[in-house]
């Protein structure tokens, strides 16, 4: 199962974190594993060509985490997690036993 966390603070986003595996089909044809790279990496790419490059990161197999350190009252960076959050939203619809979905409302980042 693939577990992933999406931070708020003061109501605007600035990170999340994404670990495990699907496991909804064998090796390169999972299509749930795929979308939520997809929807991530397209996050993080979309940031870095607005600007958007004061960021923490970590990443190795089976685990994303992704935090915007300034900024992210900008709109591209709300923009960019509400549509990631759209995209994560119907996979977790779709796949229900394959992801587990948490959005979280932090006082300290």
């Amino acid at each position: 199962m693939i577990s992933i966390e999406i931070y708020k603070k003061d109501n605007l986003f600035f990170g999340f974190k994404s670990q495990g595996h699907a496991d909804y089909s064998n090796g390169e044809y999972d299509i749930v594993c795929a979308g939520v790279s997809t929807l991530t990496q397209t996050l993080y790419f979309y940031l870095q060509d607005k600007g958007i490059t004061d960021v923490e990161e970590s990443q190795k197999q089976g685990y994303l985490y992704y935090k915007v350190k300034k900024n992210i009252e900008k709109p591209e960076v709300q923009a960019a997690f509400e549509f990631m959050l759209t995209g994560l939203e119907l996979l977790k619809n779709n796949y229900s036993k394959y992801i587990k979905l948490k959005i979280m409302e932090v006082q300290n980042d």
